[in-house]
């Protein structure tokens, strides 16, 4: 099926006519990466290796060796208020716990202690060990790579084997026991429903509600960077929405990470320069940036008088205006 979708395209290609960028398949030491450098290289050319063929789409191997690349570099992570030097293994394990929903979190909970039961009772189903060999598997890898601890994303294709699992575990249990699971099932499953819905449609910041909240569910994942665990940079059509609306709202300064430059929104703002004092105007900055530069600290004792989704903040510096008092957070 991989080939399929590639049309077929490099399948078969001898692994030493490949150029890599990753010092895994490259040979070439992380150090010379760093320099701002990307030579390539071969380390299976010239040896017995380098005609075999390989049965996978070119772009697809190239692809591989991109992530490798981007996970050798590593980059800073930022785990529960704390910034490390290079990820953690348990990263993956955190962000499901604060990026799942409650209920999901307590369904699976709820899944082990019966699966654990059921152990003892030598009442477990053999044919779940297939079941849970891929996303263990898928798990296992990601959390060996701790280049990078910025994206849960990487984790996700684990979890739908653990929701087909974790209902398996259910059925185990007889009697009043499992009509007992199957209420609290019913109950965390709307719960779930409910949490889902209470964010939408900005269900990219999505935190639970124990972990805060996608009101302050950044402090978990979402800094030093912008990342896709919180923040990339979606909001930033609210703001753009807005700027429009309120022309009279300039100048209008922006320190927010989006995909999309702000020449191209066309809205007049310019990228946000701190001086002491302030500049009078407008001040869009994502909460990413509001913890992570230092010299926002005005910003961040001052109340907001307006929010875009849950990652980019309005302040105004300057004599107040009558339609101040009236805005309100675009939710």
């Amino acid at each position: 099926s991989c080939n399929a979708a590639y049309r077929f395209q490099g399948t078969l290609r001898q692994l030493g006519d490949y150029e890599f960028v990753s010092r895994s398949l490259s040979g070439i030491p992380t150090e010379t990466q760093q320099r701002g450098v990307r030579p390539t290289g071969n380390r299976f050319r010239g040896t017995v290796w380098e005609r075999v063929p390989v049965p996978l789409p070119g772009d697809f191997v190239q692809g591989i060796d991109e992530q490798k690349w981007d996970f050798e570099r590593g980059r800073p992570a930022y785990i529960a208020g704390t910034t490390y030097r290079s990820g953690k293994w348990y990263f993956y394990l955190y962000a499901a716990a604060v990026k799942l929903p409650l209920g999901t979190v307590l369904l699976l909970g709820l899944a082990v202690t019966v699966g654990a039961a059921a152990l003892g009772k030598c009442r477990a189903d053999a044919r779940l060990v297939p079941l849970l060999l891929p996303p263990l598997a898928v798990l296992s890898l990601v959390s060996s790579q701790t280049g990078i601890n910025q994206h849960f994303r990487y984790a996700l294709p684990a979890f739908p084997f653990f929701f087909v699992a974790a209902s398996c575990l259910m059925r185990t249990m007889d009697g009043k026991t499992r009509r007992c699971l199957r209420m609290i099932a019913i109950v965390l499953l709307l719960a779930v429903a409910a949490e889902t819905v209470s964010v939408y449609p900005h269900t990219f910041s999505f935190f639970h509600v124990a972990a805060g909240g996608p009101e302050r569910g950044y402090s978990h994942l979402g800094i030093p960077s912008t990342d896709s665990n919180f923040d990339w940079g979606l909001d930033v059509t609210y703001l753009y929405r807005w700027a429009t609306e309120h022309p009279e709202a300039r100048p209008l300064f922006v320190d927010v990470d989006s995909v999309m430059p702000l020449e191209v929104l066309g809205i007049g703002a310019r990228d946000v320069e701190i001086d002491d004092p302030l500049k009078p105007g407008w001040y869009a900055i994502s909460v990413s940036a509001l913890v992570r530069r230092r010299n926002y600290g005005p910003f961040r004792k001052a109340t907001p008088v307006r929010q875009f989704g849950y990652t980019i903040r309005l302040y105004r510096v300057g004599p107040s205006t009558s339609n101040e008092s009236s805005d309100r957070s675009e939710h």
